[in-house]
Formats: structure tokens, C-alpha cells, sequence
């Protein structure tokens, strides 16, 4: 659960980020760094397949068509992890958003020097 001073509630998506909004609330760094070790760890790991189609299956080479489209861009077996510096909540906040509103210098630093975003905007703004 992640409670703003504002009384607005932010609620992650998933469990290992849950665990890294509340490292970062508790100012928790040490455990941050682990959470963001092993989510970059599991990201790396993780299998993306690719599809290759034949061309001739094609209507023509750049068609846009929903048949085409399903031809080129199947469903995922699973959800794609993205790079844990642009990893945000539904309504936008980050893990930066977090260090700032809890006022967690060290972890800012910490964030900022891993490569997160500092021009991403939540739908608070």
C-alpha cells in the first residue's frame, strides 16, 4: 500500500514492484537496490520471441490490415518486463515520484544514477 502525504492512494501493479514503492517509502535503500537486481535479473532472463512471416502472407509488404497486424504482432505468452527505469503505476508515478514525495534524497541519487527518467509526469500534474 502505498499512501501519499497528499492522501492519495497509488497502488503498483505487481508484487516485486510493490516491494520496491514500499522500499522506497520505508527509505530503504539497501533493499531497493536488491528488488532492482532481481527485477533486472528476471527481465534478462526472460525469453521474447520472435516472429518471423513470411512476406507472401502479407496483403503487401507495409499493410496495416487487423489480419496482417495479427500476423506480425501476435499476443505475448507473457507480459514483456520493461527496464525497471521506466517502470510506473496506472496513473504514472515512478519510483523517483515515490523518493521525492517521501523525501528520500539518497534513494533519488540512487535512481537518477541508474538512468531513470526525470521528465515523466503523472496524472497528478
Amino acid at each position: 500500500d502505498t499512501t501519499l502525504p497528499n492522501g492519495h492512494h497509488k497502488e503498483p501493479s505487481d508484487s516485486l514492484m510493490a516491494e520496491m514503492f514500499l522500499a522506497v517509502k520505508t527509505g530503504n535503500s539497501l533493499r531497493l537496490e536488491e528488488l532492482i537486481a532481481e527485477y533486472e535479473a528476471a527481465r534478462k532472463m526472460q525469453k521474447v520471441e520472435v516472429i518471423k512471416v513470411d512476406p507472401s502472407l502479407l496483403c503487401h509488404p507495409l499493410c496495416d490490415c487487423e489480419r496482417c497486424s495479427t500476423l506480425v504482432t501476435p499476443e505475448p505468452a507473457e507480459p514483456i518486463m520493461i527496464p525497471v527505469t521506466e517502470l510506473a503505476t496506472e496513473d504514472g508515478s515512478t519510483l523517483l515520484h515515490m523518493a521525492c514525495i517521501f523525501g528520500r534524497p539518497k534513494i533519488v541519487d540512487f535512481l537518477v544514477s541508474i538512468g531513470v527518467s526525470m521528465e515523466v509526469t503523472d496524472s497528478q500534474v
